[in-house]
């Protein structure tokens, strides 16, 4: 094996690690936080969904932060990984009626540094959804053994999860500090990240839309799903073990999907699935009808073509930026969800699904309009390339493909 095939595998490798370690801790928190949530508040579906928003809310930052990354050195500001594990960890010793504060830390650090690690993936997948998806199913199989993990710590330790939690995050952060790829070098002008921005104004729209109803439906849904699973170990392994693992193996698939398709389009077919699934918990009181319909693995075609239909628009010396523009959508996302929390019945979910649904639903009318604008004929000079993409935009800026 030469030594630029060496140098592939590793950071491969690094990235997988990295995206395990991590997403196993994150699940370990989610399942952690819901069921603290529910044992302790009971079904406060209100509550749920504020704390969702919360999460994602502050990565309002992220696309300065994430322009912040490429500029001075993706590696170099994952340090701020660290204050996103110990806000986490410090759950375990607070009560949940103060919880948002570290909960919003946690976020904001998370905006800096996953920002970080998410333009290390974006910029090695070079724009194929099939390499971002071999990497992502880590952080698939990452999120289903948290499930198990968080279930089981809760029956062991049960606050002392959050401990657990932060350890595995930090662990992920620090795999890709050490070895890590190193981003493009040089710098860029203000004038090429405004033109980036620019050229995914439209689909970020569409992103926020149906950001904010799945942001709902979440919160909701495991709420719903807390109420009907008495053990801590089996309510962790149905939250997120269940549809992770199958996620996981589906992950090379909605990669290779997602190139053949387009991922404008699998987007708005995953924003009509969810759409259906809201309508069920809505209406639906079998329990296994609800736990199949939360097992389907929809959310790997989803963030394939999600994150590749930013990525793609973007050079590659500004790949953690368009992290940073995936996490500012989930944040406004979000706040759209905290806002409009006030408005459920605490012991009622079909109001909070039926919102939901008209907001996925309401993303596919933009992606169609999306869709009409970029058919209708516009002169161009042959010899202009289209702007925003990968492979032209990078090119300019010296820097090279990776495999």
């Amino acid at each position: 094996m030469d030594e630029e095939a060496m140098r592939v595998a590793r950071e491969f490798a690094a990235l997988a690690a990295a995206n395990l370690l991590f997403w196993t801790g994150f699940s370990v928190y989610y399942v952690a936080s819901r069921r603290v949530i529910e044992a302790e508040l009971g079904e406060a579906y209100s509550f749920a969904v504020l704390v969702t928003g919360v999460e994602e809310a502050p990565l309002l930052a992220s696309i300065v932060l994430g322009a912040a990354a490429d500029y001075l050195g993706r590696r170099r500001v994952l340090v701020f990984g660290f204050i996103e594990a110990v806000s986490v960890a410090v759950l375990a010793f607070l009560p949940v009626d103060v919880w948002l504060v570290p909960v919003a830390l946690a976020a904001l650090a998370f905006s800096l540094a996953y920002s970080s690690l998410m333009g290390m993936v974006l910029e090695y997948s070079s724009g194929s959804g099939f390499r971002y998806s071999m990497i992502a199913a880590f952080g698939s199989a990452g999120w289903a053994l948290g499930g198990l993990v968080g279930g089981a710590a809760l029956e062991a330790l049960w606050r002392y999860s959050f401990l657990v939690s932060g350890l595995l995050l930090a662990a992920g952060y620090l795999v890709a500090m050490v070895w890590g790829p190193s981003s493009v070098s040089g710098g860029f002008r203000a004038s090429d990240l405004v033109a980036a921005l620019r050229h995914v104004a439209v689909p970020v729209i569409a992103i926020i839309a149906g950001g904010a109803g799945l942001s709902i439906f979440y919160g909701a849904a495991s709420v719903r799903l807390s109420s009907i699973v008495e053990s801590d170990l089996l309510y962790g392994a149905l939250l997120t073990t269940l549809p992770a693992t199958l996620g996981a193996l589906v992950r090379p698939v909605a990669g290779r999907v997602s190139d053949a398709v387009g991922h404008e389009r699998l987007f708005s077919v995953t924003n009509a699935a969810y759409a259906m699934e809201a309508f069920i918990f809505a209406y639906t009181t079998s329990s296994i009808v609800l736990a199949l319909a939360w097992a389907a693995p929809i959310y790997p075609f989803r963030d394939v073509a999600l994150s590749l239909m930013v990525s793609t628009r973007m050079p590659a010396r500004l790949q953690a930026t368009a992290a940073g523009v995936i996490n500012f959508s989930g944040s406004v996302s979000g706040l759209i969800a905290a806002f409009s929390s006030p408005l459920y019945n605490s012991s009622s979910i079909a109001a909070p699904m039926m919102a939901a649904s008209l907001l996925l639903l309401a993303s596919n009318v933009v992606l169609l309009v999306l869709a009409l604008h970029a058919s209708t004929p516009r002169a161009r000079s042959p010899a202009s390339p289209r702007p925003g993409t990968i492979k032209n935009l990078s090119s300019s800026s010296g820097s090279t493909a990776r495999v």
